[in-house]
Formats: structure tokens, sequence, C-alpha cells
């Protein structure tokens, strides 16, 4: 957990470092019918970079894992724990060969 916080204040303290240096750095940004004049350059990457994680953030948020299995046609069924589990598929004891065997007749004529 130290360390941790320790990450994240060295980061905090390389970010006030990066927007310490680069206050002189100015910009005009324009947004369709508007201009912004004399923008510090780390505040337009700033709020780039929270406008990317707000618009990426539906995106991570996890779906419910229900409604995908039943999409995919898949059966589940609970186990003790109340968890959901795959249901594997019944075993008939049939084998799946043609009963002609076409491989067998295949290989004497060659």
């Amino acid at each position: 957990m130290t360390f941790k916080l320790a990450g994240f204040l060295l980061l905090l303290i390389i970010f006030a470092l990066f927007s310490a240096f680069n206050l002189s750095n100015s910009s005009d940004i324009s947004v369709v019918f508007y201009t912004f004049k004399d923008v510090p350059v780390f505040l337009s990457f700033l709020i780039a970079f929270i406008l990317g994680a707000v618009f990426v953030l539906p995106f991570a948020m996890p779906g419910k894992k229900k409604d995908k299995d039943k999409k995919s046609g898949k059966k589940l069924k609970k186990n003790k724990s109340g968890k959901q589990e795959e249901q594997l598929p019944e075993y008939s004891g049939e084998s799946k060969q043609p009963a002609d065997n076409s491989d067998t007749k295949i290989n004497k004529q060659k």
C-alpha cells in the first residue's frame, strides 16, 4: 500500500513540474465557433486526456455475464456456491463417423 502511495505522489510531483515548466508555452485553441486564447499547452493535454478517459469508460465497464451467455446459446447451471458454470454437452456414446467408412474406401483406392 505504501508503494502505491509513493508512486502516486511521485507522479503528482512529475505532473506539477511539467505544468510549472510549461506555463509560458501557450497556444490558441479553436473550437468550431469560439477561440480560446493563450491556453497553456499542458492544460490542453490534460483536458484531452480526461475527455478520452470519459469516452472510453463505458467500454471498460463490465457487462452482465448472464446476458452474454444467453446470446451465445450456452447452457448454464448453478453449482453449490450459487455461481453459474457452463454445462457441458452430454455424451451419448454414439460415434460421429460415417457408417459407410468412406475414409477406408478412399485409402484402398490409392
